[in-house]
């Protein structure tokens, strides 16, 4: 079962009818695999060639620079954190248990910058040369996701037949992070013990994660209909956008989206092949989040699909709720 794909190209000139039906496969792959690809997102294929380049820049800089950046043990994800210093198993789909408590080993490195306007969780940048060129570049592409962010909650509020804004409006003030990974080469032999994994299986937390990924492959999503069995999510080029839905999506909707299990593993196409090295494999997720006082309860359309006592015991701001779940991730490496 492939990832459903919508090019947001088509929406500029499409009818009524063609209208319905590239909303309907954007929201109804978000209602069923929590996973869709996006083309025609308007990010120029220049500034991701850019983005890509600086991701490689900034992970080949010395550790002595990276680690005046330094990730805090509290609050959200902001600053860099070596390899095995995040264990995203702490935020997997065994919080939800569905499966044993087992932590595994993530092989990766990776940075998060918040936005500039952030003075409560400001993100501590490096300190080195280029450092600045680097800061400057990063902010400018967390505003560029922050526009697409909006565009797809738009999308999403009238795919859903929702009020104008009743998604946005919990998140107007530009929440979240952009996060750049650098997963090391690494023997597949390593990856097929099953404790091991670039990145462990785990949800995000937010509301909608915006992913541009290279060629070497690895990611896979958990079937919604399957549990336990996981399928390929690829991109064509750095240039398709994957879009999956984060915990806080799924519990405004009370569980009509879903906030899929993934994970970073070996391509399929090596799973026979123990010999070989994987190559370095590079990412970067903007991770969009609600306003820092929004509530984490369910949207009132829907609402009468939970339980009260299930209405009755969502309590916890947002902010609150990411401070949680980031925090387990450090307290478990």
């Amino acid at each position: 079962m492939a990832v459903a794909a919508v090019d947001l190209r088509r929406l500029e000139r499409a009818g009524p009818a063609e209208r319905e039906r590239i909303l309907r496969t954007f929201v109804e792959s978000c209602a069923s695999q929590g996973f869709v690809k996006v083309t025609g997102h308007g990010i120029p294929a220049a500034q991701l060639k850019e983005l890509f380049r600086w991701t490689r820049e900034f992970f080949d800089f010395p550790a002595a620079v990276k680690q005046t950046a330094p990730r805090p043990l509290t609050g959200p994800n902001r600053g860099y954190i070596a390899v095995g210093g995040e264990k995203l198993s702490g935020i997997s789909g065994y919080m939800k248990g569905v499966r044993d408590p087992v932590m595994h080993n993530d092989v990766k490195e990776s940075f998060d910058a918040g936005p500039a306007y952030d003075q409560v969780h400001p993100t501590p940048w490096p300190v080195g040369p280029r450092c600045h060129e680097f800061r400057d570049f990063m902010e400018d592409f967390l505003e560029e996701c922050l526009m697409v962010h909006h565009e797809l909650l738009h999308l999403l509020e009238e795919a859903m037949d929702l009020s104008h804004h009743e998604l946005i409006s919990r998140c107007s003030a530009g929440n979240g992070e952009v996060r750049i990974t650098h997963y090391p080469p690494v023997p597949v032999a390593r990856l097929k013990t099953g404790s091991t994994y670039r990145i462990s299986e785990h949800t995000d937390v937010g509301i909608l994660t915006l992913l541009f990924q290279d060629s070497v492959g690895g990611l896979e999503v958990e079937r919604q209909d399957h549990s336990g069995e996981f399928i390929p999510v690829e991109s064509s080029s750095v240039n398709e956008m994957i879009v999956n839905c984060g915990d806080t999506l799924q519990r405004w909707t009370a569980n009509y989206l879903r906030s899929a299990n993934h994970r970073v593993t070996y391509p399929q196409g090596l799973k026979e092949d123990t010999d070989v090295v994987i190559p370095a494999r590079y990412s970067v997720g903007f991770f969009g989040k609600a306003d820092m006082s929004a509530s984490m309860a369910a949207l009132p359309k829907f609402a009468s699909r939970l339980s009260q006592t299930a209405r009755d015991t969502e309590t916890r701001t947002a902010q609150e709720y990411y401070n949680y779940m980031h925090e387990r991730t450090v307290a478990a490496a």
